[in-house]
């Protein structure tokens, strides 16, 4: 008989010992059934309670033993993953260009089309969105003052155009901001530390945007049927002319308002009667 049978031999028959049953000793193993039956007659007490807490703590520090030992060799260690690869792919930087190119593409056809919009136009804000960003830019008073002005001109112009297109209250509307845009740089200039040759030609450009008359303006309002209209855009630029009028000796010379009448010249002398 192999020795795996003898164990299992020497198993069934250590069940029926245990059981009751009568047993039949199996070849080889009559020494280990012998001490078996001996040990089942010897007395058994109960445990006391020291013995029993012992039993019970060493059965607990086995099953942790082996719970441990199970974990150790079933765990599996975790990997971390690949770092990412620095750098931009070339998938990546082909849909950045792509979004670039068509970000340009638009601004560049806004800003084109805000540029040549009107006061009635959606695009307009757009414009002068950008036209407040250029001033926010210039840091220089004399260049601030520079550009206002043009944007002044600009805004005649505008008025001009709502004017003719029958919009009498945009017309007022980009008056007003006319006169703003010139009050601004007027204030500007006045302000300047330093009064070089570029100062002077900056005084000379607002001077001469600031005495166009607005008569243009007037006689297209009352041409379309708007009097009301023309009588106030009048009453705006004499209120400017009265500002002008101020400011002028602050900027080094001495104006007279263009709307104001010219004195008629003193009649020459009658000859005398010849004697």
């Amino acid at each position: 008989m192999s020795p795996r049978s003898a164990a299992r031999a020497l198993d069934r028959a250590l069940d029926r010992l245990l059981a009751g049953e009568p047993e039949a000793e199996p070849d080889g193993n009559s020494g280990q059934l012998a001490a078996a039956r001996r040990l089942r007659t010897l007395p058994r007490p109960a445990a006391e309670a020291p013995a029993r807490s012992l039993a019970r703590d060493l059965f607990l520090a086995e099953a942790d033993a082996r719970r441990a030992r199970w974990v150790h060799s079933h765990h599996v260690p975790a990997v971390a993953p690949p770092p990412p690869r620095r750098g931009i792919r070339l998938s990546q930087l082909t849909v950045l260009l792509a979004a670039l190119l068509i970000a340009i593409f638009v601004g560049g056809v806004v800003a084109v089309g805000a540029s040549f919009s009107t006061p009635d136009s959606s695009l307009y804000g757009v414009k002068r969105a950008g036209e407040g960003a250029l001033i926010g830019l210039a840091r220089d008073p004399v260049a601030r003052s520079d550009l206002e002005v043009k944007l002044a001109e600009e805004r005649l112009r505008e008025a001009e155009t709502m004017a003719a297109n029958g919009k009498p209250d945009l017309a007022l509307d980009t008056l007003a901001d006319r006169y703003s845009e010139l009050r601004d740089a007027g204030d500007r200039l006045s302000s300047a530390p330093t009064h070089d040759a570029r100062w002077r030609a900056a005084r000379t450009r607002f001077l001469d945007e600031a005495s166009k008359p607005v008569a243009p303006l007037q006689r297209q309002l009352t041409q379309k049927g708007y009097p009301t209209w023309a009588a106030q855009a009048s009453d705006m630029a004499t209120q400017f002319q009265r500002y002008l009028d101020q400011l002028t000796p602050s900027l080094g010379v001495q104006r007279r308002s263009p709307d104001a009448a010219p004195q008629p010249s003193p009649p020459a002398p009658a000859p005398s009667p010849s004697s």
